[in-house]
């Protein structure tokens, strides 16, 4: 097998096709009447699907640098805001991109952020197309992080009006619609002994990291140091060897709404990725949900390539509990079972250990204290 995977994600999702389907899609969002035929599926995949989500929903494949992400988190596709037949009852690809911004909007109303769903800039123009192209293709494919992006997205409300990141951050569905990777399964690897919600754990820990990047930004004015704290922030969020993968980029509000994937090649990408990353580094811990999807892929592929996958590629895969488990100690296990620990397979405590210290910052807060310890002394 080649060892770029990278590449093979961008093979696939031509960046020219993309950027005119982008063009298009702003067009039919501006002109909502045009009942002009658009669909975001790739040419590769044999998909006749008349599904208005899978069609017009914007897909997500790949977010992460999966070459150096130490861990994996497969799940089964993207969702939608609305619900099928809600979907379904939109006529136009622009009533449809309405609808679901407003669906969004609605969970997200008390902030003026920019929309998951669609490109909105006020002063954007149509001959300016940069920017639009940027965005939705890196919906599709980025090698920055979700966690990275949501992080940063809490880090701008907290900077915007601290009552109502507190607000946002104590409610749990409101956290979700703002930052769902975040809240739904990274925050739950800060767990401790406590009762109190796991999630509430993350925000205490970012938040602090938040009030000394403030501090420091202070001290930085105060004594006039050029030191670009913001940019350092990102530059460590980026950095975040994580990476989630979706089995079928393309988008519907759950999973039933789906049926006959076995031959999409955006599947076979994914599942092939993942194999790949795991022979190149057996260190790479890779956690799935809907394991039974991924598994025939990966069969399927290790027949072909004429690989082990029970001794060479299963010790590495986890897979989650069920559909509502999260990245606890509770929420997933080895996928090979009573096998793992005659395999010396990680324990479910070890990979989230190892989740939480690859998450968490560590490095970067370490440089910050130093900072304002070295100006508070002086």
């Amino acid at each position: 097998m080649d060892n770029s995977i990278w590449s093979d994600f961008e093979k696939f999702w031509n960046k020219k096709d993309i950027n005119e389907k982008s063009i298009k899609y702003q067009e039919l969002f501006n002109n909502p009447s045009s009942n002009q035929d658009f669909t975001w599926i790739n040419k590769s995949d044999v998909l006749n699907s008349k599904s208005k989500a899978v069609n017009w929903g914007i897909p997500n494949h790949i977010l992460g640098d999966i070459d150096n992400s130490n861990f994996i988190i497969g799940l089964f596709n993207p969702g939608t805001n609305m619900k099928k037949n809600i979907s379904e009852k939109c006529n136009t690809v622009g009533k449809y991109i309405i609808t679901e911004r407003e669906f969004e909007k609605s969970l997200i109303d008390t902030l003026n952020v920019q929309s998951k769903e669609v490109f909105e800039i006020s002063n954007y123009k149509l001959k300016d197309n940069k920017e639009l192209c940027d965005f939705y293709y890196e919906h599709i494919l980025s090698k920055e992080s979700i966690l990275s992006l949501e992080i940063k997205k809490l880090f701008e409300i907290y900077k915007m009006d601290k009552q109502l990141f507190n607000s946002i951050t104590s409610n749990y569905n409101q956290l979700s619609s703002i930052a769902y990777y975040f809240a739904k399964y990274y925050s739950k690897v800060f767990q401790d002994k406590t009762t109190k919600p796991l999630y509430k754990n993350a925000i205490l820990h970012f938040k602090n990291i938040f009030k000394k990047i403030e501090l420091a930004e202070k001290i930085r004015l105060t004594n006039r140091v050029e030191y670009n704290i913001e940019e350092l922030f990102e530059e460590a969020l980026f950095k975040i060897s994580v990476t989630n993968i979706e089995l079928v980029p393309y988008r519907s509000f759950n999973k039933m709404d789906w049926n006959n994937i076995k031959e999409l090649e955006s599947s076979k990408l994914s599942a092939k990725a993942i194999i790949k990353k795991i022979l190149n580094d057996k260190n790479t811990i890779v956690i799935l949900r809907s394991i039974s999807d991924w598994k025939k892929y990966f069969i399927e592929i290790c027949k072909e390539e004429n690989i082990d996958f029970e001794n060479e590629v299963a010790p590495s895969i986890y897979k989650f509990k069920s559909q509502n488990a999260s990245l606890s100690n509770k929420g997933f296990i080895p996928i090979l079972g009573n096998k793992a620990d005659a395999l010396n397979i990680k324990s479910v405590e070890a990979v989230t250990d190892a989740l939480r210290e690859t998450i968490k910052l560590k490095e970067f807060e370490e440089n910050l204290d130093t900072f304002i310890a070295r100006y508070k002394n002086e």
